[in-house]
């Protein structure tokens, strides 16, 4: 009479001869390499000594400190509106808007304010405008220096050619 096959074993592999099929024999007597069964349960652990030890492994540690910085992207030259020859006025309007919207116009309109608020302000006219006046407004010591010699150019451009058609016509 057969035995029952034992727990966790599967049962022996019969062939159609009616025996036991035994494994290939491994070529020069090298013995074959088996391969952990997986296991059926997980590994137990106890969740009070696991945070018992987490616990203590913190109180042995010092705190860290983490200091956040908010940085405001002003994102790229296609965000801003870009200066041409005929539309100062509209442009003016809408960076003032945007610099607003970014709390930068104060240092553009009055001077004042943090380095790092004006360098970003002065970043922002000059995505804003043609390339050949960057190297122009870039030297300038502050966004309201900037502002202001854009305004002169323009408001400057737009009197003289209003001067010169009166010139023309009379």
């Amino acid at each position: 009479m057969a035995s029952p096959p034992r727990r966790g074993r599967s049962p022996p592999k019969v062939g159609s001869s009616g025996g036991i099929k035994t494994p290939p024999a491994s070529p020069k007597g090298k013995t074959p390499q088996r391969t952990p069964s997986p296991s059926r349960s997980p590994p137990h652990r106890s969740r009070t000594r696991d945070a018992r030890r987490q616990s203590r492994r913190e109180s042995r540690r010092p705190r860290e400190v983490v200091v956040e910085r908010v940085i405001r992207e002003t994102g790229s030259s296609g965000n801003w509106p870009q200066l041409t020859k005929m539309n100062y006025n509209e442009w003016a309007l809408l960076m003032k808007l945007k610099l607003q919207a970014r709390h930068l116009w104060d240092v553009v309109d009055t001077g004042d304010g943090e380095y790092h608020n004006d360098r970003t302000a002065l970043e922002a006219i000059c995505s804003a405008v043609p390339t050949e006046m960057v190297s122009t407004l870039a030297v300038k010591d502050s966004a309201k220096d900037a502002w202001e010699a854009i305004k002169t150019l323009r408001i400057g451009d737009a009197w003289w050619r209003k001067a010169t058609a009166l010139n023309l016509c009379t």
